[in-house]
């Protein structure tokens, strides 16, 4: 597709793409933006913030309850309390 090379430098970013490798180290840290939210500065300056005690609500119908990252927390209790599933 015209204009869409992904990678190349356009000439108005400065080259700041052409370097950019994707891997899984930058897929992943892509995922989670810590220092454009400033979550880095937060958690640097409040390491005993873990969460644990935290009771989250999710309204989505787009996880997984099965995958493997939403089974335990750290600490070993279960990270799904309940899964309500239904169809209008």
């Amino acid at each position: 597709m015209p204009g869409s090379s992904f990678g190349e430098s356009s000439g108005d970013d400065n080259g700041r793409l052409s370097n950019f490798k994707l891997n899984e180290s930058t897929f992943l840290a892509s995922l989670m933006p810590k220092k454009e939210i400033a979550a880095d500065r937060f958690i640097e300056s409040h390491p005993h913030f873990d969460g644990r005690g935290v009771l989250i609500a999710i309204f989505d119908s787009g996880i997984d309850p099965a995958a493997a990252g939403l089974q335990v927390t750290s600490d070993g209790k279960p990270k799904i309390l309940d899964v309500l599933d239904w169809y209008l």
